[in-house]
């Protein structure tokens, strides 16, 4: 009896887990050339931390030399909204941005 109301509970609070709206809020920052720039890194930023990324790498070597070695990465997903909490240029004349981001992880 004990394992069939542990049973019930952990899929009353997985189907709670995934019954919600599917999205995630994340602050994330970013920097860039141009505020433009700043904002496009965050938003990547957001989409790597709610969906993660694929890596791919391939190096070739000709005569025990390094003749390209090239890295990868590739994500996708959906940005539902975001906030721009805060922009600064910065000393160095790039620009940083920190914001606000709905993920949508369907």
């Amino acid at each position: 009896m004990k394992k069939f109301i542990l049973s019930f509970a952990l899929l009353f609070t997985m189907s709670n887990i995934f019954s919600q709206d599917n999205t995630v809020m994340l602050i994330v920052s970013g920097q860039g050339k141009n505020t433009e720039e700043s904002r496009n890194n965050a938003l990547h930023s957001a989409i790597e931390q709610a969906f993660g990324s694929y890596i791919s790498s391939n190096t070739t070597i000709l005569n025990d030399q390094v003749i390209k070695d090239e890295i990868v990465s590739v994500s996708n997903g959906n940005i539902q909204k975001y906030e721009i909490i805060n922009e600064t240029n910065l000393s160095n004349g790039y620009s940083a941005t920190t914001l606000k981001v709905i993920v949508s992880i369907n």
